[in-house]
């Protein structure tokens, strides 16, 4: 019996090591609680971290270029002048897009919000309702929450309530008021299927803003072309697909059923007030869908 007893003492022995170790740090023990909760706790510190980093970049750039001389009407700051797109060119080709330093909004960001508090102030379009905002820019986002119920959608992204394709729109006919839309159909194959997608999402009477860069002539179109230093020869991008001519992107608007107007800067402000927003000499373009009628 000694024997025996005296064979089973080593194996236990071995054991206690590792029984030792679950008591401890196994699935059911304190500390392994704990280092979940630690896990946790440092990827919200991490967020945390890099959160305060990019407010502290925000509030160093606003606090370089304070000052009184130009105005963002977007976040109604004040600065001595705006910063510029890190040396590179904008989609009309200027040297220096001038950028808002607080909410990084570029000029027809801010010419179409004073286009839409005046034509609001008028009448000429509706200023409540629903609206689609399509791969939605933080300055825009933000004043238009003021007005609207808003829902964001765009082809990828964790930040937007809906993740779909402009060309397969998941909504109703009729469903939103307003629809805005800033310089996406350019990157689309199928620009003629989105706009009549955003056409039948419309209500009658409603309006959208869909801004595109431009040339002066015929539209400069050629899906075969791939390689991104061609395209950016040809279509300003390295992930466009097309140059629109001007005429030629009105008459599409139309196609899919809209009213295009084009609203040059200067019906919408002053010279003064194109100098004091940082504005470029550029049209605004609204398109409308008419009242009472379906989608095609």
């Amino acid at each position: 019996m000694q024997g025996t007893h005296g064979d089973k003492m080593p194996s236990q022995a071995n054991q206690l090591p590792a029984l030792a170790w679950r008591t401890v740090f196994g699935p059911d023990s304190i500390a392994f609680g704990t280092s979940v909760w630690w896990d946790s706790g440092m990827k919200i510190l991490r967020k945390l971290i890099r959160r305060v980093r990019k407010l502290n970049r925000r509030m160093f750039r606003a606090l370089r270029y304070m000052g009184w001389r130009y105005y963002c009407p977007l976040c109604r700051g004040r600065f001595r002048k705006f910063s510029g797109w890190d040396g590179g060119k904008d989609f009309r080709g200027n040297p220096n897009l001038k950028l808002c330093p607080w909410c990084i909004s570029n000029p027809w960001h801010r010419l179409f919000w004073v286009a839409l508090e005046r034509m609001w102030e008028t009448g000429k379009i509706c200023d409540s309702g629903r609206l689609l905002h399509v791969a939605p820019e933080r300055s825009l986002g933000a004043r238009l929450n003021e007005r609207f119920t808003v829902t964001t959608m765009d082809i990828s992204g964790s930040k937007v309530a809906v993740r779909t394709d402009l060309t397969k729109l998941p909504f109703a006919d009729g469903t939103f008021s307003a629809l805005v839309c800033c310089h996406v159909l350019e990157h689309i194959p199928q620009d003629r299927i989105a706009m009549e997608e955003m056409f039948r999402v419309l209500r009658p009477g409603g309006w959208a803003y869909v801004p595109v860069p431009y040339q002066e002539g015929p539209t400069d179109e050629d899906l075969s072309v791939t390689d991104p230093l061609e395209r950016l020869a040809r279509f300003r991008q390295e992930d466009h697909v097309r140059l629109y001519g001007f005429c030629d992107y009105l008459a599409r608007l139309s196609e899919a059923g809209f009213e295009p107007s084009v609203m040059p800067r200067a019906e919408i402000v002053t010279d003064e007030e194109t100098e004091k927003m940082g504005l470029t000499d550029q049209v605004l373009f609204l398109i409308k869908r008419p009242p009472e009628t379906t989608a095609t």
